[in-house]
């Protein structure tokens, strides 16, 4: 009798869509603290910080040994709702300032409602790309990443019943936030949750992106250049994975975004908030000490002491001063949450930074700038508008963070031989971000254009899945979900 894994991937939908009903939630209370009720950025960055106190719940109870407890994650689960619903008690909500600009910054919701039909050809579109990357989720074979150590630690931690340093494996060592969270669908027996969870990341990039630019655009122009982060391969193809990258990339984009919005306003909790998103960046690998911490001190430097316009149209530059003062806060903070994984290493290692024996950046041998940047076409364009925002003078402080941003982490990144394009993802939205600023003096008014504009996106998306259909890139999953390939023979675990 031939069955179906009909239920067993249904089992896997389930636990990852619970996993992230507590992540929303809890998002949903410390939303309140985090940033003003007009302010859109705030719901990602909310959701950004619910995912790192998740994963550093979870990682709590790892080391506390609690694993081999019967589910222990609803237990962590229940904490988590618990913390961030006394936190949005506790903590006092920001005040909201009488120059803040509320004509644009409408709450979400209720401008997809207002602009519905305008904004339902990109909202389609990502619900078919979304769609079929879900599918894609259920391909059998796993890459070899999430079967080295992406799944393998939290197996092991599972059968260890907590935290422990695993013999073999140097990358044991890395910041394994994202890891925690996959340990709850691992120990459910349900490893394909986590690349249903990892997709779900890459829709919080598009909110974050949604949130910055819905200050100048439209809800329909937003959505529309939001979504078009799902158009790139590299975000396809890594979405369907259990890796990190696409949280990683969600830390980031929340963290730039809410440094470019301290620029604006000068409200230091968004100064706090973007240094809690580096740090948890930080806590997911290494990488994100220079491409996170590290290049946004420098974005922060060169906008200081750039003489330009604040949100207010006043002529700024700060003094050494208070840039020592943001600078201060910006890495205290930060250091605070990726300690833990220093202690981490320090315990089991003996060495705060144990694993990191080298860095995949290199000096360029055979390989130049040049070549990498007419190498990867798609760069080019937000590279161009980058430095147009940078060379006006009348262009905002927070616009021109992310520009210098920008700038500098293709110019590090070129430095990587190969380059490893799943690294690059933050470039794709914060590149998004500055063509959807640009590009607003364009839109503004022109409704059609924008309806146009996500039409062609929708276009775009089904010519994509259909083409990927015909050279059966959705076989594999297809023949799993349907038919009876044993769910146990998709994994081969690393000894």
């Amino acid at each position: 009798m031939v069955t179906s894994n009909l239920a067993f991937v249904a089992a896997n939908i389930v636990i990852a869509a619970t996993i992230l009903a507590v992540i929303a939630v809890a998002a949903m209370a410390i939303h309140r603290i985090v940033a003003l009720p007009n302010q859109p950025v705030g719901y990602a960055s909310a959701l950004a910080l619910s995912i790192g106190g998740f994963g550093m719940i979870i990682f709590l109870f790892a080391a506390a040994g609690l694993l081999e407890q019967p589910m222990w994650w609803v237990f962590a689960a229940l904490l988590h709702l618990g913390i961030a619903g006394g936190l949005a008690w506790v903590v006092p909500r920001p005040s909201s300032s009488g120059d803040m600009q509320t004509n644009h910054s409408q709450d979400a919701c209720a401008a997809v409602s207002r602009d519905g039909w305008r904004i339902a050809p990109a909202l389609a579109f990502l619900a078919w790309v979304v769609a079929f990357d879900l599918l894609k989720c259920f391909e059998p074979q796993f890459r070899g990443d999430a079967l080295w150590y992406h799944l393998t630690l939290p197996k092991y931690w599972v059968e260890k019943s907590g935290l422990r340093p695993h013999p073999s494996l140097s990358v044991a060592g890395y910041p394994l936030l994202i890891e925690m969270i996959y340990t709850v669908p691992v120990s459910c027996g349900l490893p394909f949750a986590a690349r249903i969870t990892h997709l779900a990341f890459g829709v919080g990039v598009v909110l974050a992106i949604y949130g910055w630019l819905r200050s100048r655009l439209s809800s329909a122009g937003a959505m529309a250049f939001s979504v078009a982060f799902f158009l790139f391969d590299s975000v396809n193809e890594v979405a369907t994975w259990a890796n990190t990258d696409l949280g990683r990339t969600f830390f980031l984009v929340c963290a730039a975004a809410c440094l470019a919005t301290y620029m604006d306003w000068g409200r230091r909790r968004d100064l706090v908030v973007a240094a809690a998103l580096s740090g948890l960046a930080m806590s997911t690998h290494y990488l994100a000490i220079v491409f996170g911490n590290g290049l946004l001190t420098i974005a922060l430097i060169a906008t200081r002491v750039h003489r330009g316009q604040d949100a207010h149209g006043t002529k700024v530059r700060a003094g050494a001063r208070q840039i020592a003062r943001d600078l201060a806060v910006f890495w205290l903070v930060s250091l605070a949450v990726f300690a833990p994984w220093l202690a981490k290493n320090l315990i089991h290692y003996g060495q705060p930074f144990y694993g990191l024996k080298g860095t995949n950046l290199r000096l360029p041998g055979g390989k130049t700038l040049t070549d990498f940047f007419f190498g990867n076409v798609s760069f080019v364009g937000p590279v161009i508008v980058a430095l147009w925002f940078f060379a006006r003078r009348d262009s905002g402080h927070g616009v021109r963070l992310l520009a210098v941003y920008l700038v500098a982490y293709l110019v590090v990144g070129a430095f990587e031989l190969p380059p490893i394009m799943r690294f690059f993802l933050p470039v794709y939205a914060i590149g998004l971000m500055l063509l959807g600023r640009a590009a607003a003096p364009l839109l503004s008014g022109r409704r059609s254009l924008e309806l146009a504009f996500s039409v062609a996106l929708l276009v775009i998306g089904i010519a994509m899945t259909c083409y990927q259909w015909r050279h059966h890139l959705y076989e594999a999953p297809m023949e799993f979900i349907f038919h009876n390939k044993p769910p146990a023979s998709t994994i081969i675990w690393h000894q």
